[in-house]
Parts: structure tokens; C-alpha cells; sequence
């Protein structure tokens, strides 16, 4: 078996081997319509990102007739490598299921800190392009990274889920596949405000079912006024007192059934861009927390476009490029 890493500049395939044939890495790079180029920079330098054609484009929802999906979904559950950008942060050793992830950049996850308050660093992975989390034998290959780097806002507050967001430096790149593709960051300033939405995660069952849903699940959410918000978490729980931060985003859902709770933490709220002519997303919140899990309460994410100067100057930091992967 041969040991081997994929690095992706733009669209273009860079490979680190230990013991692979030159003819073996030619025809590996002539399968992903990419071209080899070799390079001793650090790794999250390497990063410039450019279409190869129209293929991989951030934010690109997969059809679930694309080909080669094959899968059945059943309802609320999402189609095999529908939300391609998805990611799975677990447990180093067991694989345990801590809380969802979403790919921005090949190398490049944004989670909830929440999620990240107990595990240190060489404790936890993060997996790609996974669907069905208890079953690996699907059609294409799920990909699974250390982690190189955790970087938190300085002001963020667990105790009000102020700035709840975490940016994950992987220690490879992701190679960007039909099941591997990032979302699309939205423009600073704009507005999400009554927009009809989805959530995906990994998250429990309602009704007392504690265990981890195997099938990725998409629910339908709407994006409501931080006031509207606030009264319906007081009406929840009268005895909370307090206002949302202004890094906050809520929705409200037309599903009774399911909901953003308990482990779907740091799993992403996406929204269409309107004036995409292909199924095109932005990525707008991550998920932060939920009063007691009440089908009447909302569920609040962390704004990612008031996060949106914290994650250039994050990125830029380390001279990553994102122009391929804004929309």
C-alpha cells in the first residue's frame, strides 16, 4: 500500500510521497484533471486558488441525480454528497462523533469553539466528504486530516456564545472531489434576514433518541429578526434574561420533527445566492446553541458575515488565498 497525500494548489495536484512511483503519481493526477507541479514550501502557503474549468466552484450543491450518486435518501435525510462541504470533527482515537465542521478552503474548517472546549488539539481529526458517518463503503473516498492549527477569537464568550466560532488549519490539503468541494463565503454587510435556509448535521434524533444519526440530515430553516428571536427564547424559558450578541443569527423551522440541537454544533447554516443561475450556497452561520431543544425555540448560530474580517485576517495570516473560493 502505498503512502500517500494529495496537495491541491488551485486545481492543480501537488503530491508528497514516501514511496510512489513517478508513472503511478502522473496517472493519479491525469484521473483528477489536474497537472503536477512539486514544491518545499510550507504547506499552508501552497494555497493558490483557480478554477480548472467549471468543475469544482465553492458552494455548488450536488444534484441527487449527479452521476455516480446511486444513493437513496429518505426525507430530512440529505442525498450522497449532496452538501459537499460538510465536515465531521472526532475523537483521534475512536472516531467518536464530537460535533460538525464546514469546509470554506482545502485547507480550511470553520466549527463552533464550543465544540473545541474540551478536546485538545492531537485529540481530534476532521473528516471529509462523509455521508453515512457509520458506514465507510461508499462511492467515493471520504478523507480524514490532522489537525495543524485551532484559532479562536480572542472576545469569545462561552457563557453567551458570543464570536462561537473556531477555524481548524488542517495538516494536508483535501482533494476536492464530487464529495469534497468548500461553501462559498458571503460578502461582508450583507444581509440575511427572512431567508429560506438549510441546516445539515450529524445531530441527535428528537424524541429522546440520544444516539448520533448515521445519514447527514438537512432540515428547512428560515433566518428570523434578532428581536423575533429573543422574545421566542424568553418564552421558552422565562427565567432567561439576557440579549443576543450581535454575532448572532437565528432561525425558525417549518419542521416539527427535526431541528438544530445537541451535537449539531459548528454544523453550518447555508442560503442560496440569488443571483446564482446553478445551485450555488453561502455559508451564514454555524451552529451555537439551542434553549432545552424545544421544537418552539430557535436555534442561534454565529454570524459568519460579522466574522467575516476575523476569518481574512486569520487567513491571510498565513498567505492563503481565497479568490477561487468566494463567490
Amino acid at each position: 500500500m502505498f503512502l500517500l497525500s494529495l496537495t491541491v494548489i488551485g486545481f492543480f495536484c501537488v503530491t508528497q510521497t514516501l514511496s510512489l512511483p513517478s508513472e503511478l503519481r502522473e496517472s493519479l493526477c491525469e484521473e483528477w484533471e489536474m497537472k503536477c507541479k512539486f514544491s518545499d514550501l510550507d504547506p499552508l502557503r501552497r494555497i493558490i486558488p483557480t478554477i480548472y474549468g467549471n468543475k469544482y466552484v465553492c458552494g455548488h450543491r450536488n444534484s441527487p441525480y449527479f452521476e455516480g450518486s446511486g444513493e437513496e435518501s429518505l426525507s430530512g435525510d440529505a442525498h450522497y454528497a449532496e452538501f459537499p462541504w460538510m465536515a465531521a470533527i472526532l475523537e483521534k482515537d475512536r472516531s467518536h462523533y464530537l460535533c460538525g465542521g464546514v469546509l470554506i478552503h482545502p485547507m480550511v474548517v470553520l466549527t463552533s469553539a464550543h465544540c473545541l472546549d474540551e478536546p485538545a488539539i492531537h485529540e481530534i481529526k476532521v473528516r471529509l466528504g462523509d455521508w453515512n458517518i457509520s458506514d465507510s463503503n461508499e462511492i467515493y473516498a471520504e478523507q480524514e486530516f490532522q489537525i495543524r492549527e485551532i484559532h479562536i477569537p480572542d472576545d469569545y464568550n462561552p457563557e453567551t456564545g458570543h464570536n462561537d466560532i473556531a477555524m481548524l488549519f488542517l495538516e494536508a490539503t483535501a482533494i476536492l472531489a464530487e464529495n469534497v468541494q468548500p461553501i462559498c463565503l458571503p460578502p461582508l454587510h450583507s444581509a440575511f434576514e427572512m431567508q429560506e435556509c438549510f441546516g445539515t448535521a450529524w445531530g441527535m434524533h428528537r424524541k429522546g433518541n440520544k444516539t448520533c444519526r448515521e445519514i447527514l440530515r438537512k432540515v428547512d430553516l428560515v433566518t428570523i429578526p434578532q428581536e423575533t428571536c429573543e422574545i421566542a427564547i424568553k418564552r421558552t424559558d422565562k427565567e432567561i434574561d439576557f440579549d443576543l450578541t450581535d454575532s448572532s443569527i437565528c432561525t425558525a423551522t417549518y419542521d416539527c420533527e427535526f431541528d438544530m440541537c445537541g451535537t449539531d454544533l459548528g454544523s453550518p447554516l447555508i442560503c442560496p445566492i440569488r443571483d446564482s443561475i446553478s445551485d450555488r450556497y453561502y455559508l451564514v452561520g454555524i451552529f451555537s446553541w439551542r434553549i432545552k431543544c424545544s421544537k418552539y425555540a430557535p436555534s442561534v448560530f454565529t454570524s459568519v458575515v460579522k466574522l467575516r474580517s476575523w476569518i481574512d485576517e486569520k487567513l491571510s495570516e498565513k498567505d492563503i488565498n481565497t479568490e477561487g473560493f468566494i463567490y
